[in-house]
C-alpha cells in the first residue's frame, strides 16, 4: 500500500502520464477526456499505439474505480483492449462507465472515440481493479486534493515529451526473435503502488509481441488487441519479457507473453496475448 506523501505527489514532476498531455472534459463530467494523437506516440506505422491508448484507459479506468470505491483504493487486475481501427491524427474521447462495484473488485468500461470517424467507436476495452482497504490511509478522503473527488488535469514539465515514448520509458531489445524486451522500473513509469503503472505494463506487452511478431514474419506489423492479466507489483526491475507465437494465419498472429521482474528472481508479473495484423493487414 503507498503512503499517503506517495499518492499526493503522483505522479512526479517528470512522468508519462503527464506527457500524454490528456484533458479532462471541461464542462465537469468526471467519465469523459480527451487524449491527442502526438508524433511521440505513433508506432512504425503512424498509428496511435496501443500502449499509449492503454495508460489512457488505465488513468480513465482508475479514476472512475477509485470514485467506485472510495474511500478504499485500487489496483488493476485485468485490462482488455481493442482497437477497430488505427488512429492516426487528432484528438481520441474517451469515456468510462461503470459496469459493477462490488465488495472485491470494480468492472470499468471505456469506449473511444476520434475525430472524422463518426458515431462508431475507434476503440473498447474492459478493467477490472481489486479493491484494496485504505488502511493507513482513513483520513485521506477529508483531503481538499483526493482523487476520490475527481480527476485533475497534469501540468506538463517543460516543452513535453520530445521524443518517441519508447525511447523516452527506456525500451531495450535484446532478442527479437524471442520477443525479449526490457524496460526499467524507473520513476517516469511508477504508480501509486511503488510498481510500473498499468497502461506502461500493456505498452511492454505490445512491444514484446510485436517484435516476436516482426522479427518471424519478417513482415509489418501491428497490434490490434490485447489482454492483460496482472498477477503481481514490479518491485526492483527492470521487467523483462519472453513470447511465442501460438497462432498464424495470412494476415493475424496470435502471440503470447510474460513479463517478469529480472531484478526479483525473475519473478512472473503479468501474462498477455495480443493479436498482431500482419502485412498488407497492417
Amino acid at each position: 500500500m503507498a503512503s499517503r506523501e506517495q499518492i499526493f505527489d503522483y505522479p512526479p514532476a517528470d512522468h508519462v502520464m503527464r506527457d500524454l498531455r490528456i484533458t479532462f472534459a471541461p464542462d465537469g463530467e468526471l467519465d469523459r477526456a480527451l487524449l491527442p494523437v502526438l508524433p511521440p506516440f505513433l508506432d512504425a506505422n503512424g498509428a496511435l499505439r496501443v500502449g499509449v491508448l492503454s495508460i489512457f484507459i488505465d488513468i480513465m479506468g482508475g479514476g472512475a474505480a477509485i470514485r467506485a470505491v472510495d474511500p478504499d483504493w485500487i489496483a488493476t487486475g485485468n485490462l482488455a483492449v481493442q482497437v477497430h481501427r488505427p488512429i492516426r491524427t487528432g484528438v481520441v474521447r474517451g469515456e468510462t462507465r461503470v459496469l459493477r462495484a462490488g465488495r472485491r473488485n470494480v468492472v470499468i468500461a471505456f469506449d473511444a472515440h476520434a475525430d472524422g470517424d463518426g458515431p462508431a467507436s475507434v476503440a473498447t476495452a474492459t478493467m477490472t481493479f481489486s479493491r484494496l482497504p485504505r488502511r493507513d490511509l482513513q483520513n485521506f478522503a477529508n483531503r481538499e486534493d483526493d482523487p476520490a473527488q475527481g480527476p485533475r488535469n497534469f501540468p506538463v514539465l517543460g516543452e513535453g515529451l520530445q521524443v518517441p515514448v519508447l525511447e523516452r520509458i527506456g525500451f531495450r531489445t535484446l532478442d527479437a526473435k524471442a520477443g525479449v524486451v526490457e524496460v526499467p522500473r524507473s520513476p517516469y513509469v511508477i504508480n501509486t503502488l511503488g510498481s510500473i503503472q498499468g497502461g506502461v505494463v500493456a505498452m511492454i506487452a505490445e512491444v514484446s509481441c510485436e517484435t516476436i511478431a516482426a522479427s518471424q514474419l519478417d513482415r509489418p506489423v501491428r497490434m490490434a488487441d490485447v489482454a492483460v492479466d496482472y498477477l503481481e507489483l514490479a518491485r526492483v526491475g527492470p521487467v523483462r519479457t519472453r513470447a511465442r507465437i501460438l497462432r498464424r494465419s495470412a494476415d493475424t498472429a496470435l502471440v503470447y507473453t510474460e513479463l517478469r521482474d529480472a531484478g526479483d528472481g525473475d519473478r512472473l508479473l503479468t501474462i498477455a496475448t495480443a493479436t498482431v495484423l500482419t502485412g498488407s493487414a497492417a
